[in-house]
Order: C-alpha cells, then structure tokens, then sequence
C-alpha cells in the first residue's frame, strides 16, 4: 500500500552517541532519534505492517524513550506517500485551548513576558500526537491500535536502560525537573540526574498507554486523562478544559513541490516549514550562479542555506518581517512562503553557494 513515509516530530532532536555502521536493506527501514524506537517499528514490518503502522508504534515508542522531544503531550507532522504515487500530509501540531486570548502573553503595556508562552501550565497547549497518529492508524494502517502500542506500553512499565545519549538529553532538564517533585520522581533518580545504565521507569505513562491502547483517542481527550490534565491545569493557572478543543485531523496534499539538481522534493506544508526551506534553496541556487567554483567546502552549508534562511526570516534586516508578517497561523505561514519565493525571483548578491556541490 505504500512505498515510503516519513514521520517528523517538531523540535526533534538525536542523542549524542558515537555513529552506528552503516545499515543496508532492500526491503525497509526505520530510523528515529532512538535505538529502541527503531527496533519497534522493524519489528513492526518484519510482523506484516506498513510502513504507517511502523511509523504509528514509532511515535509511541519515542513517547517513553525519547521523552525530551517524542512526547503524547505533544504534537506532529506526517508525510505520507502512497503506492499509488499519491502524496498526503497529516498536520497534528497542538492546539491554543479555546479559552486562549490574543494578549494572554503580554504585560499591560503589550510587550511579550519573558518565556511565558514557552514554559508553565498557561503555555500548554491540547496535544495533537494521540489524535494524529490514531487518525494515520485508521486511514492507513492495517494493524490494531493494541498491537501497535503492546512495545511502548512494555518500555514504559518494565523501563528500559539508558544509554550515554538519553541521558545526555535528560541532563538538560535537571533544574527543571527539581522544581517539580511529580516530574523529578521519574526523571531524577534518588534526587541526582540518571546515569547510563540505569533504568529508566515510567508506570504512570504505562497506565496511559495502556488506556490509550484499550479504548483509542476518546480516553484520552474526553475521559479521566482529559480531566486529570484538566484539574492539573486549573490548579496551575492553566486554560486545558475536561473536554480538550480536538486538533482538526484532516490530510492536506503536500504543499509545495520542486526538482533540486534531480533530486525531487515533496515537502511537508507549510506549517512545517517544508515549502519554506524549497524556497530557500532556490535562494542558495540563485546565489550559486554569481559564484566563481574552486572555493572552500567547509562554507558551502552556511552560505547555501544557512545564510538565505537567515535573509529571509531574520526579524529585523528581512523583506518578511519588515512587512509584519509573524509565522503564527497556517494562512500567515503561506504568506511568509509567498514573500520568501518572491524575496529569491529579486535577490541580486554577489556571493552564495549551491548546497549540493560537493
């Protein structure tokens, strides 16, 4: 049914860890920001199921072994292509809950407050990930939700041992976690940050899982999950209600499409940024053409892309932000594309790098 998928979290980041070897195959692969979540979706396949499937178990597995990033609290994107050449994009970033308010973030005179959007019950928004991958499971999978999330529900109860590099990615949030005893009682072991080898426990994610897995994504916007978030969030000073605002789950087509030194490029939408980054490649191939060859390799990435992004987006020296344009919605993330596409047609630099050439 399908030939290739790819599942993107945002804010993904891998672990530190020296580089595997090189993995070759002629049937299928899975590859995430953690070893363990691989081996669920391989094994996925290797029981009859589709790529969606593996990718399905993939998002739940990274919910209890990558939990700095794979998270059920938060959200995601899907890029789907079909057998059939069709290509689909699942949109399931999280939701403002619908008590949210325009200057819910700003002081009296209308200046952001420090990194209140970013951090605290107030800036929680209702998750998209259950929804979404539930709604790629129904749409185009072909394996029950039990057995999808039979992996995770184990990692998460009997836990799993930690390598160098999940617990490089637990460190980060030391301080964070100390402030808050529920959240220090699994991810601080005896009060002191994890170290490898030890294991890493969840029963309370388990539970979730496991009422997740038995009665599907109801249970987990409208029944006890969705009221425990929601007493939590109002004991905090937070907007999350019992009956959580659904995510809209509905696939768009792959937003924007283009062919870069043959290599054919089907992105996700916009709310992803995918049309974005085409667009800054054809920057950094504008660019390329004003560029005489025999320069230093160890520029190329920064100049090609990094420095076109940077034109583009950058708040205060940008075509895109000198026209108040704020990436906040859907529609003004289109804009933003529209003013970056227009931004490369008018480019006139002489200096710039082609990505590719190396």
């Amino acid at each position: 049914m399908l030939s290739s998928i790819a599942l993107t979290a945002a804010g993904l980041s891998g672990a530190h860890a020296a580089a595997p070897a090189d993995v070759e195959s002629a049937d299928g692969m899975v590859v995430t920001a953690q070893h363990l979540a691989s081996d669920v979706g391989a094994a996925i396949l290797r029981q009859g199921g589709n790529a969606v499937d593996a990718a399905v178990a993939v998002g739940y597995a990274l919910a209890v072994t990558h939990p700095c990033c794979g998270n059920l609290g938060g959200g995601g994107f899907m890029t789907i292509h079909l057998a059939d050449g069709r290509n689909t994009f699942i949109n399931f970033r999280e939701k403002a809950p619908l008590a949210a308010r325009a200057d819910m973030f700003l002081d009296a005179r209308g200046n952001p407050v420090g990194d209140k959007s970013l951090n605290g019950y107030l800036a929680a928004g209702v998750p998209g990930t259950v929804l979404g991958l539930e709604t790629a499971r129904r749409e185009y999978g072909t394996l029950p939700r039990p057995a999808l999330m039979a992996p995770s529900i184990r990692l998460a109860e009997d836990g799993f041992i930690l390598t160098r590099g999940d617990v490089d990615e637990l460190d980060v949030g030391t301080a964070e976690f100390r402030a808050q005893p529920n959240v220090a009682a699994i991810f601080l072991h005896q009060g002191a940050p994890f170290r490898p080898g030890e294991r890493l426990v969840q029963h309370d994610l388990a539970a979730t899982l496991r009422a997740v897995s038995a009665d599907g994504a109801a249970m987990f916007y409208h029944g006890a999950i969705a009221e425990a978030v929601a007493a939590a969030s109002r004991a905090n000073g937070g907007l999350l209600t019992r009956d959580l605002r659904l995510p809209d789950m509905h696939d768009h087509a792959v937003g924007k499409h283009g062919v870069h030194r043959g290599f054919d490029g089907r992105p996700q939408g916009y709310a992803a940024f995918g049309g974005v980054f085409l667009d800054v490649l054809s920057i950094a191939v504008h660019e390329s053409q004003n560029v005489r060859e025999g320069n230093r390799k160890e520029h190329l990435f920064f100049q090609g892309v990094s420095q076109p992004l940077a034109r583009c987006l950058h708040p205060e020296r940008s075509v895109l932000f000198q026209r108040g344009v704020a990436a906040t919605s859907l529609h003004q993330i289109e804009v933003l594309a529209e003013l970056c596409a227009q931004f490369a047609e008018r480019l006139e630099v002489d200096h710039g790098w082609d990505l590719f050439r190396f």
